[in-house]
C-alpha cells in the first residue's frame, strides 16, 4: 500500500483528484479500481456528486473499469487526513509443477532456530533448505510481473525427498503489489520454457495461466487420489505374494504419525487404499505401486508407524519395513 498527500483546499476537486489518481498509477498495468471516500460526517455531496464524478473521470484517465469485487487496485481518498491510500492487489497465476529433486522444498522453510535470519544450524542461510519450488518460480515470475513478493499454495505438498512425476501437481502462486498484469500466454509460454530449461534436473512447470483468487480455494479443498511408487527395504524372507490379498480397495485406520504430531491435530483418520503393482528388487528391497486417497501418509503405512496405521505394510508382508524412496506418479 501507498499513499499521495493531498491538498486540504482542493480535496473535492474532481480534476485535482483524477489527476493524482492517475500520475500515481501510471507505472501500473491497471484494468480495474474501486473507489471509497471516508469521512467523519454524512455528506451527501461525496455520495451523489464527487464519487459518481470522480469514477467517471478516473474511468477516462487510467482506461480502467470501476468494480466493486475483484479489482485491480482499492482508491481511498480520506477527507479526514487528507490522503489517498492505494493498495494494489495481487495477481494470480495457476499452473501445474513437477518436482525431478530429492534436495527440494515445495515452499520456503525458514529455520526453526532463528526464523529466517541466519545461524549456524542453517549454515547461516536462514533456511531449511536452500531452494524450493517456490523460490524456483519466483525468481523467473516475480520479475515478469514486476512484484514485490509472492505466496505459494499448492492443491496438497509432498515432503522434501519424494518425487512429485507425472501430470504434475497443481498450484497458484500469489504475486504481491505486482506493477504488471496485463501479461499474454506467449509470455506466459516463454516463462515456462525459461524456467524448465534452466531447471531440468530440479523441476518443471506447465499449464501456466492468469487465474482469480477463488481458484485458490478450490485447488485446495478437491480432494484428489494419488498414486504413489515406493522402494521398501524389508528384512529377507519377506512374503512379498501376500500383497495379492490387497489389490482390491481396503481401509487403513491411521492415527496421526509420530513425526508431525507436534504441529497436527493427534485423532485417527479413516482412508482408502490399494495395491496396484509389487515387483521384487533384491532379497532386501522390493517396489510398490499404491493407490491411496489424499491424506494417507504413504512413509507411515509402510513402516506402520509402531502400529499408528493399521494394517500396514510391515504387518502384511510379515517383516519390518522402512521406505527407502518415494515418488507421486500421478495425482488423478
Amino acid at each position: 500500500m501507498f499513499f499521495e498527500k493531498i491538498d486540504y483546499e482542493k480535496n473535492k476537486d474532481v480534476e485535482y483528484l483524477s489527476t493524482i489518481i492517475q500520475e500515481k498509477l501510471k507505472k501500473h498495468d491497471i484494468n480495474s479500481f474501486m473507489l471509497g471516500i471516508k469521512t467523519l460526517e454524512e455528506d451527501s455531496f461525496l455520495k451523489k456528486e464527487l464519487h459518481p464524478a470522480l469514477i467517471e473521470t478516473i474511468k477516462q484517465k487510467i482506461k480502467a473499469d470501476y468494480k466493486t469485487i475483484e479489482y485491480d487496485v482499492q482508491i481511498i481518498i480520506d477527507i479526514t487526513r487528507d490522503v489517498v491510500s492505494f493498495e494494489i492487489m495481487p495477481a494470480f497465476v495457476y499452473g501445474k509443477y513437477c518436482k525431478l529433486s530429492r534436495n527440494i522444498a515445495q515452499t520456503t522453510h525458514y529455520c526453526y532456530e532463528c526464523r529466517g535470519k541466519g545461524c549456524k544450524t542453517c549454515e547461516y542461510t536462514g533456511k531449511k533448505t536452500k531452494e524450493s519450488v517456490q523460490e524456483i518460480i519466483a525468481k523467473d515470475i516475480e520479475p515478469l510481473f514486476e512484484a514485490q513478493e509472492n505466496k505459494f499454495h499448492g492443491a496438497g505438498r509432498e515432503d522434501v525427498d519424494v518425487l512429485m512425476l507425472g501430470n504434475g501437481r497443481e498450484f497458484i502462486i500469489e504475486l504481491l503489489e505486482p506493477k504488471k498484469r496485463n501479461i499474454s500466454k506467449e509470455d506466459l509460454k516463454k516463462l515456462e520454457e525459461k524456467i524448465n530449461k534452466e531447471n531440468q534436473e530440479k523441476i518443471s512447470v506447465k499449464d501456466l495461466e492468469i487465474t482469480t483468487k477463488n481458484n485458490i480455494a478450490k485447488i485446495k479443498q478437491e480432494s484428489k487420489q494419488k498414486i504413489y511408487g515406493a522402494v521398501v527395504v524389508c528384512e529377507k524372507d519377506y512374503e512379498l505374494s501376500l500383497l495379492d490379498n490387497y489389490k482390491e480397495t481396503f481401509v487403513i485406520k491411521q492415527k496421526t504419525p509420530t513425526r508431525v504430531k507436534k504441529r497436527r491435530v493427534d485423532k485417527i483418520r479413516e482412508r482408502k487404499c490399494m495395491i496396484k503393482d509389487y515387483k521384487k528388487i533384491d532379497d532386501k528391497r522390493f517396489f510398490v505401486k499404491i493407490l491411496a486417497d489424499a491424506g494417507l501418509y504413504i512413509k507411515e503405512f509402510i513402516s506402520g508407524d509402531e502400529e499408528r496405521s493399521t494394517p500396514n505394510l510391515s504387518e502384511i508382508v510379515k517383516k519390518p519395513c522402512s521406505c527407502e524412496s518415494l515418488d507421486v506418479l500421478e495425482i488423478i
